[in-house]
């Protein structure tokens, strides 16, 4: 049997000069003034540990990313660590900031001088 797993995305835009935070194993709080915010949330009927193995598996998002190229993770899945990839043609300089295995996935990108946090949420 299945259990369903829900994974939430919040994505946030904001300009790189105003961000000044720690990485560290906590999501990052999400600025409610960014210019630019995504929530979505989703169900999936699967075991929590294959979402979390097919979500943080950063070499190939591109499998069921399409629109992302050339993700390459250097290092280990930890805080700090950071991997580079592409979408709509836009390189990004991402920082992991949170890895809580099986709940919490969470990292920042820098491109065209904007910060993007990402903050993902594994709930049974």
């Amino acid at each position: 049997m299945h259990t369903k797993s829900i994974l939430t995305t919040v994505f946030q835009l904001v300009l790189f000069t105003n961000f000044n935070a720690q990485n560290n194993s906590t999501m990052k709080t999400i600025n409610e003034n960014a210019p630019v915010k995504c929530s979505k949330s989703i169900s999936i009927n699967a075991q929590p540990e294959k979402v979390w193995r097919i979500l943080t598996d950063i070499n190939n998002w591109s499998s069921w990313q399409t629109d992302i190229s050339n993700p390459k993770l250097t290092g280990n899945l930890t805080p700090n660590s950071t991997f580079k990839w592409k979408t709509g043609g836009a390189k990004i300089n991402s920082t992991i900031h949170t890895v809580n295995y099986l709940n919490q996935f969470g990292w920042t990108g820098k491109t065209f001088g904007m910060l993007a946090v990402h903050n993902w949420t594994i709930a049974q």
